[in-house]
This record gives structure tokens, sequence and C-alpha cells, in this order.
């Protein structure tokens, strides 16, 4: 299953809170908080080349 379907399901509780479960959430959403700090990081830097 890909993580996007994953991670709908678990934060629904369909899947339980498996300890796999809670780390792979975690990952997830350390993944988007990463995601999120680069496109400002990358908005502060077009605003610095302007």
């Amino acid at each position: 299953m890909r993580t996007e379907e994953f991670y709908e399901r678990f934060k629904s509780g369909e899947l339980g809170d498996m300890d796999d479960y809670v780390d792979w959430a975690g990952e997830y959403e350390l993944l988007k908080h990463v995601e999120e700090e680069e496109r400002e990081i990358a908005r502060m830097l077009e605003q610095c080349i302007q």
C-alpha cells in the first residue's frame, strides 16, 4: 500500500496502533514537515534573487 493511503487509513483508526504503524505515520508526518520547510526556503531564496 502506498504511504498516502496508509496514512489516511491509519489516521481514521482503521489500522490500529501497532508500533510499526506509529513509526511509519511519524516518519510520513516528518517528511511532510520537511517538504513544507523546503518550499518555504525556496520561496525565501526566490525573493532574495529578485
